[in-house]
C-alpha cells in the first residue's frame, strides 16, 4: 500500500462516484505506475471495475468495503503521524 499513487488513487475513489481511468490519470504518477497500482489494487479485492455496454461504453473503478476500511485504516495512521 505504501506504493506510489496507491493512496491517491484510493482517496480519489472514495471521493468521486464512478471514477473513470481518464480521471485517475490526472494523479502525479506515470501511467504506467497507474496501470500497475490499478492492477494490484483489483487482485487484492480493494477495488472493483465495472463495464456497462449499452449505446455508448461505460467503465469505471469503486472501492470495494474492503477497500473502504483500507482506506480507514490509512487515514488513521496519517493522523497519528501527523500529530506528532
Amino acid at each position: 500500500m505504501g506504493k506510489k499513487g496507491t493512496i491517491e488513487i484510493l482517496k480519489m475513489l472514495r471521493d468521486r462516484n464512478k471514477t473513470q481511468y481518464k480521471d485517475l490519470s490526472t494523479i502525479d504518477i506515470a501511467i504506467s505506475t497507474l496501470s500497475s497500482r490499478i492492477n494490484e489494487l483489483l487482485r487484492n479485492g480493494i477495488i472493483e471495475h465495472h463495464l456497462k455496454r449499452t449505446d455508448k461504453k461505460e467503465e469505471w473503478y469503486t472501492l470495494t468495503e474492503k477497500g473502504e476500511r483500507t482506506l480507514e485504516k490509512i487515514e488513521e495512521i496519517e493522523k497519528i503521524i501527523d500529530s506528532n
